[in-house]
């Protein structure tokens, strides 16, 4: 349902262009209640993901900071370091335009993503969380760190797609679980 109370009609297809993987195609649309033709809300391709998988968010990761110990990923590493790409992001006033971000000022990028602006701060944001929750011992998250890794680095290099790979990783990272507050199993 989306926020407005209306109703949303999602219409699925197995892609055929990740033979090894199965894809899904999205498209999302809202339907006014009289059934005329609705508006685009959103479409592209998602990985399907089976089984009980878990993630959480940037928002978690930035203000525990404590849970990054058993991950072997330090607040201090640099993001171009990890994900062997550099970018600029603006830390939310913080460090405006910094170019050789850490991986807790990556987590707490402002922005969206626009490739053609150079613009990854949402992106950023969720790669790092996904990082960590790969790398957490009681987070089982679908995607391996070298995944995410290369994803990643694809998208900011310009042969991958940044703003798909930003909602997937989104996605994911919003599945919940794994991890309390106090670094705990739940």
């Amino acid at each position: 349902t989306a926020n407005n109370g209306k109703m949303w009609d999602t219409y699925q297809r197995t892609a055929l262009t990740a033979p090894e993987d199965e894809w899904i195609c999205v498209q999302v649309e809202s339907v006014p209640e009289d059934g005329a033709s609705g508006l685009l809300i959103g479409a592209g391709f998602v990985q399907k993901i089976c089984g009980d998988f878990e993630g959480l968010t940037p928002g978690f990761w930035k203000n525990h900071v404590n849970c990054w110990v058993r991950t072997d990923y330090s607040p201090d590493d640099k993001f171009a370091t990890i994900f062997g790409v550099s970018v600029t992001i603006d830390a939310r006033g913080k460090n405006p335009g910094n170019s050789d971000p850490t991986l807790l000022e990556a987590i707490s990028a402002g922005g969206g993503v626009n490739p053609d602006k150079n613009e990854y701060g949402a992106l950023v944001r969720h790669a790092v969380a996904a990082l960590l929750n790969a790398a957490h011992p009681d987070v089982n998250y679908p995607w391996t760190q070298q995944q995410i890794i290369d994803a990643v680095a694809d998208a900011i290099s310009g042969s991958g797609d940044a703003v798909t790979l930003k909602n997937m990783l989104d996605m994911y990272n919003n599945a919940g679980g794994g991890i309390d507050a106090h670094d705990n199993p739940i």
